[in-house]
């Protein structure tokens, strides 16, 4: 897709791609490999109700960051657990830090890594002109350098027509390669033509060395090969996973976004699994990596001290000295270092040795809410040049303008709304519906504020933290006006009332209709979703025989918020329910 590290700075790919040949699967691509000849690595289907930051960073990344021209900040509230099981990453067209969108990524960079075997992501992709949803791979090796690149997919939902000989109002899953060349790069692509968005379909690579085979639904759609003469080069180097849904823009890959374009949109993701052939002889690790960065707290206010730590993780090889560690604390879009700390290790890194970094931070005073990602560079002197390996937009601290513990007694705060226990969003704003405003808001991952204890509860309800006391409006509501009558037989007809489907109301109509008696009925009811469809139902039918003995609902109108829905007189003459859609369609369905 395109680098996505903070201190590198790579021509975007869909500028590199008109420049490339794409070769399509015109070679005799391998077999799929068997479960058989495979060991699971890695493993997360998302059901522990909170990322697993042990696997994954929710990555915080926007403002100067942006890449490809992309138009998202990436929030670790886009990242979404699904209730039962998966993660989805939302786009949402709403400002964050200087993008028009904000959206969702995640990695295992700092968590995980390998070079070569089957890696396979289970996922249901947005549709959308503009949004550009992608799972793909890069490396840790010589300090982040890119290439190489692996795009196991990249949906591009059409009608769009960017790329020369891709056909019009064709929507396509594209397959890719990016390596390093003596004088620069090349690169592999293939299109997969289909919908890819209405339905979970699996995305896969076999990755072998001096070969590449990308699959889809387990079908193989083109692969790379080694190759001398054309230069094909598969990596041979450990790499990290990423899954992400970005906004393109016009002229780009996916193109811009435009008024077909639907938000929020989600990319839902079921589960992305990684296995090693049994077969295959990984290649030795890298020198160094930082690994498994941590905050203690993630969410604290001015003057409060938290842990930060790493490890240092070193390869086969002695690595000289002198060594240390450097912690970057950055704001949002990383063009302002908020404070460095930098701590000595051992005069030499011992070979297979992993060291642990740790230290207390105080937050300074001065310190704005906000989302503040941690940078870690690990390095040494190798014949007097520094070598380094960087984890970026990894950890973050939020902070939150009143801490947990200085809340008044006795005051519940929910906190949820982002994912992963490391980071959060916390912005200054209105109240939802309007109102004088005196408080800081905070979105994190399902927890609870209690006395100034904070405690994980599972609890999904969002209040606020408070810094003085808001007065906020009551939600919207919606005005629902019915006029009805009835045959009185046996009893006043039953009349219910469905939003969504959903019964709200049940009323006896009492006038008679045979006199031209006309009952009005008035509902408000909140606004607690949005309105698709609303639904009179006639719940008691009842028939003696003849046209005396007969028990009939009429109903003359219907407005919503002063708006005439019903197109006519509607008779209901036997138990049904006479729906009305907010594409502007009617239906009726007999009986209950």
């Amino acid at each position: 897709m395109r680098h996505f590290i903070r201190t590198v700075y790579a021509i975007p790919v869909f500028l590199a791609l008109s420049l490339l040949a794409f070769p399509t699967m015109a070679q005799t691509c391998p077999a799929p490999q068997p479960l058989s000849n495979m060991t699971l690595t890695f493993d997360d289907e998302f059901n522990e109700g909170l990322l697993d930051n042990t696997k994954w960073t929710a990555v915080a990344m926007g403002g100067a960051d942006a890449i490809n021209s992309e138009q998202e900040d990436y929030v670790p509230s886009g990242v979404q657990m699904i209730q039962g099981g998966g993660v989805r990453l939302q786009v949402n067209n709403k400002p964050f830090w200087s993008q028009q969108y904000t959206s969702g990524a995640i990695k295992t960079n700092g968590h995980f890594l390998q070079a070569y075997g089957h890696f396979e992501m289970k996922a249901k992709l947005p549709d959308g002109n503009g949004l550009w949803p992608a799972f793909w791979m890069l490396s840790d090796h010589n300090n982040n350098a890119w290439p190489p690149e692996i795009d196991v997919l990249e949906y591009v939902y059409m009608p769009y027509g960017a790329i020369p000989g891709v056909p019009d109002k064709t929507s396509y899953a594209h397959q890719g390669l990016i390596w390093a060349t003596a004088t620069g790069r090349d690169a592999f692509g293939n299109y997969t033509y289909g919908d890819f968005g209405s339905a979970y379909h699996t995305y896969a690579i076999d990755w072998r060395p001096g070969s590449l085979v990308y699959l889809y639904d387990g079908v193989v759609q083109s692969c790379v090969i080694d190759n001398a003469t054309t230069g094909q080069r598969v990596p041979n180097v450990a790499m990290y996973m990423i899954a992400n849904l970005a906004i393109g823009t016009q002229g780009g890959f996916t193109g811009s976004v435009n008024g077909m374009t639907s938000f929020p949109a989600n990319m839902d993701i079921a589960y992305i699994r990684a296995y090693q052939f049994k077969d295959v002889t990984p290649p030795a690790p890298e020198p160094i990596l930082v690994m498994n960065a941590n905050v203690s707290n993630p969410i604290a206010s001015p003057g409060a001290t938290i842990t930060i730590s790493a490890d240092v993780v070193i390869g086969n090889s002695n690595l000289p000295g002198p060594t240390q560690t450097q912690f970057f604390i950055q704001n949002y879009d990383a063009t302002k270092t908020i404070n460095e700390i930098q701590m000595t290790g051992p005069a030499t890194y011992q070979a297979n040795h992993t060291y642990h970094f740790s230290f207390p931070y105080t937050i300074p005073a001065t310190m704005a809410p906000g989302v503040y990602p941690i940078a870690i560079n690990a390095l040494y002197n190798n014949w007097q040049s520094y070598q380094w390996f960087s984890v970026t937009s990894g950890p973050t601290i939020t902070v939150v303008a009143a801490a947990c513990g200085s809340t008044p007694s006795g005051q519940t705060i929910w906190i949820n709304g982002a994912t992963g226990s490391s980071s959060a969003v916390a912005t200054t704003q209105q109240c939802p519906y309007g109102g004088t405003v005196g408080t800081t808001w905070l979105n994190q991952n399902q927890q609870l504020c209690t006395n100034g204890v904070l405690s994980n509860t599972g609890q999904t309800q969002q209040i606020n933290i408070v810094t003085a006391s808001p007065v906020c409006n009551a939600p919207p509501s919606d005005t629902i006006t019915i006029i009805a009558s009835g045959d009185d037989y046996l009893g006043p007809p039953q009349m219910g009332v469905l939003i969504n489907g959903q019964q709200v109301e049940t009323a006896s109509v009492t006038a008679i209709h045979s006199t031209n008696q006309w009952q009005t009925f008035t509902y408000t009811l909140p606004m607690l979703v949005p309105l698709q469809s609303l639904s009179i139902r006639f719940l008691n039918d009842a028939y003696g025989g003849a046209s005396t003995k007969d028990r009939n609902l009429y109903v003359k109108s219907v407005t919503i918020n002063g708006v005439q829905i019903l197109p006519a007189i509607q008779n209901m003459y036997s138990s049904g329910t006479f729906t009305w859609n907010t594409n502007g369609t009617y239906a009726w369905k007999t009986g209950n």
